[in-house]
């Protein structure tokens, strides 16, 4: 297998994983009927795995244009929560799709639900990026060790 495409495929495996697990952990339920499904909600499960794996791809983009991990983890997470506020903006005005909850908005008018909702919307993209880059060093090492025994 190519370099690139198992990069892609372990930054899909993370973005899927993260995403199943967020999503059957949460219980998302929408007002359109047609968006809900039972056990899990495929409809936020697809959009939070596209969402990561752009995460991640962005992500590795600015390991090479900004070096400083600090400013570089700063300049990601402004324009993942940047453009996560456009997502839910284009959802919740433009589609007028809406989760079913009283909790308040997180800032904007946007992001509704539990506290826990909040912080992980917050997080998420660094989440993702920290799981990457563990299973990133866990195979090579085992590479590493691969090789050392040949």
């Amino acid at each position: 297998m190519k370099r690139i495409s198992r990069q892609y495929l372990i930054e899909f495996l993370v973005a899927a994983l993260l995403s199943f697990v967020w999503v059957a952990y949460y219980h998302y339920n929408y007002n359109m009927a047609f968006l809900n499904s039972r056990f899990i909600n495929w409809f936020a499960f697809s959009l939070w795995t596209a969402g990561l794996f752009v995460t991640l791809r962005f992500y590795q983009w600015l390991k090479i244009k900004i070096k400083n991990l600090g400013l570089r983890l700063v300049v990601f997470w402004v324009a993942y929560f940047t453009t996560l506020l456009v997502i839910e903006y284009s959802g919740y005005n433009i589609f007028k799709i809406r989760a079913m909850t009283s909790e308040p908005a997180l800032c904007f008018g946007l992001i509704h639900g539990t506290p826990i909702l909040k912080v992980y919307y917050l997080i998420a993209g660094l989440i993702a990026v920290f799981f990457y880059s563990l299973f990133q060093k866990r195979i090579e090492a085992t590479r590493a060790g691969i090789s050392s025994k040949k």
